[in-house]
């Protein structure tokens, strides 16, 4: 923009989170890890992980999405540590970029490596707590993140991520 001129962006609304404490993992992933936690052993073997993620997205509708489920097993062999007593297993630690992937697979309906709007509007939501005291987040994104047209860009996995670290 020239000097004197304000440079455009683009506000969404949404709720208002906790900034994310970075000493431990944000609040939804701690609490996603318990509740997949089937046998409260503070690991997650590949079974829970399968069962849990498909049962949570049981809820919402329609189950997790195919590419998504089939993506478990590659990311659990990826991230997963060996336990001398449970076997290969995933800590508190190593599940919070997991669970950002899934959640990424999940919502990217066409497996294109991107979210469109509504599919990143979609994961937003089911990450953050509706209360009806919150007054609405805005949410400004880059000047790049937008086409010619004004519309927002498919946005990629490091936007998510990075979405996701912010949140608590």
């Amino acid at each position: 923009p020239r000097l004197g001129m304000a440079a455009e962006v683009a506000v969404a609304t949404g709720t208002i989170v906790t900034p994310a404490n970075r000493g431990q993992p944000p609040g939804r992933v701690r609490h996603m890890f318990k509740k997949l936690d089937a046998n409260n052993d503070g690991f997650l073997s590949l079974d829970e992980l399968i069962n849990g993620f498909e049962h949570e997205f049981e809820k919402i509708g329609g189950g997790l999405a195919p590419h998504a489920k089939d993506a478990i097993g590659e990311l659990f062999e990826e991230h997963a540590k060996v336990d001398e007593v449970n076997g290969k297993v995933l800590k508190i630690g190593q599940f919070a970029r997991f669970y950002a992937v899934i959640l990424f697979k999940h919502f990217d309906a066409d497996n294109s490596g991107k979210l469109e709007l509504e599919e990143a509007t979609a994961a937003l939501k089911f990450l953050t707590k509706p209360s009806s005291d919150s007054p609405p987040l805005q949410v400004a994104f880059p000047s790049q993140a937008y086409d010619e047209s004004g519309g927002v860009k498919p946005l990629p996995f490091a936007w998510f991520w990075s979405t996701f670290r912010a949140m608590d």
